[in-house]
């Protein structure tokens, strides 16, 4: 949590470590440790009316659009997540169960904090696995700067799927 006392509209930004970044306008983003602030990749959402206002663009997409491109950025990663699934079967040769899965992401769509929110996986290798590969991907840059979302996973027994491409479903949710 960031140290700082910023102005009224003003948003506290720290980096990983918790230093100190920069107070920015509500819609904008720091750019470097030097405290400079400007209109967030992703762009901003109507509600960042200041941000407008000082030359930010509105962001365009849709909310369900935003929960594709972050389910497109997912299934990039469809060979290393049944490679999470497959390296931890039981001893039939199964896996099977729900992970869901919390991240923060930050300006760039760099995840800042991923964690389990809920699981049924009776594997904990399986689900560090897809945490971890959680916290590799890169997302596609949220609107004002940074976004918090749930994303789900469900993972079938090779006899609860119609074949080895529908073994991994799922379906991201933008909060």
């Amino acid at each position: 949590m960031p140290a700082q006392v910023c102005p009224q509209d003003h948003t506290a930004w720290c980096s990983k470590d918790g230093a100190d970044l920069a107070c920015c306008v509500q819609g904008t983003v720091p750019f470097g440790r030097e405290g400079s602030c400007g209109c967030a990749p992703g762009n901003v959402r109507e509600a960042d009316s200041l941000a407008i206002q000082r030359g930010c663009t509105l962001a365009k997409e849709s909310d369900e659009l935003q929960t594709q491109n972050l389910s497109r950025a997912v299934f990039k990663h469809l060979k290393q997540l049944k490679q999470c699934m497959e390296s931890n079967l039981d001893d039939e040769g199964k896996v099977a169960g729900t992970m869901v899965t919390k991240l923060l992401l930050g300006p760039t769509g760099h995840v800042l904090s991923a964690r389990i929110a809920a699981t049924s996986l009776p594997s904990p290798p399986t689900s560090q696995c897809l945490l971890n590969l959680f916290r590799t991907i890169e997302f596609p840059p949220p609107r004002s700067g940074w976004d918090e979302f749930t994303y789900p996973i469900q993972l079938l027994s090779q006899d609860d799927a119609q074949g080895p491409e529908n073994k991994v479903q799922s379906k991201g949710k933008a909060n």
